[in-house]
């Protein structure tokens, strides 16, 4: 009985000594995503890079014939939405709890390549790509529990489409 008692002493004390050693691992937030945006299409193009909390819901998309309607995002790994196959997008409003981190304008043949930190645990990225006066699309990248290291979106042929990696 007193083994038993001892070794479950020294057993809590273990324990208790392992979890004050602080550990050397970043946590997901200092984890540095690295981020390419590329137009490879024939014109400027403006992207927009929107970050959330999963799940990010309510997203408006506003149309040309004025049939606006609400969506979910960040359902799947990643996501791509062409424009071309549904009405005219005109724009996209996001709900208020999300973070609009830039918005960049691209020439043809240009990149925009960035480092940012993950605002939550479980972020979704959105990338909005705009032609002259409209949405051509956009994709979702979400890593779900995983962590998210990098991300790319890539415009072409007013068909945007992305890539990721998650550790």
């Amino acid at each position: 009985m007193r083994s038993h008692l001892l070794l479950g002493l020294l057993l809590l004390v273990g324990l208790t000594g392992c979890m004050a050693i602080p550990s050397s691992e970043p946590t997901l937030q200092e984890q540095p995503i690295h981020v390419n945006q590329t137009n490879t299409a024939n014109t400027t193009h403006t992207f927009e890079l929107w970050m959330a909390e999963y799940p990010l819901t309510q997203v408006q998309a506003h149309m040309a014939n004025r049939s606006d309607y609400t969506m979910d995002m960040g359902e799947a790994a990643v996501s791509s939405t062409n424009t071309r196959d549904l009405q005219l997008t005109s724009s996209l409003s996001f709900p208020n709890q999300s973070i609009l981190h830039g918005r960049y304008t691209l020439s043809p043949g240009e990149t925009q390549t960035l480092t940012i930190s993950e605002p939550y645990p479980d972020t979704v990225f959105v990338v909005v790509v705009y032609d002259a006066d409209s949405v051509e699309g956009w994709v979702e990248i979400s890593c779900g529990d995983g962590v998210l290291t990098r991300f790319k979106v890539r415009n072409y042929n007013q068909t945007p489409n992305g890539g990721m990696s998650c550790g």
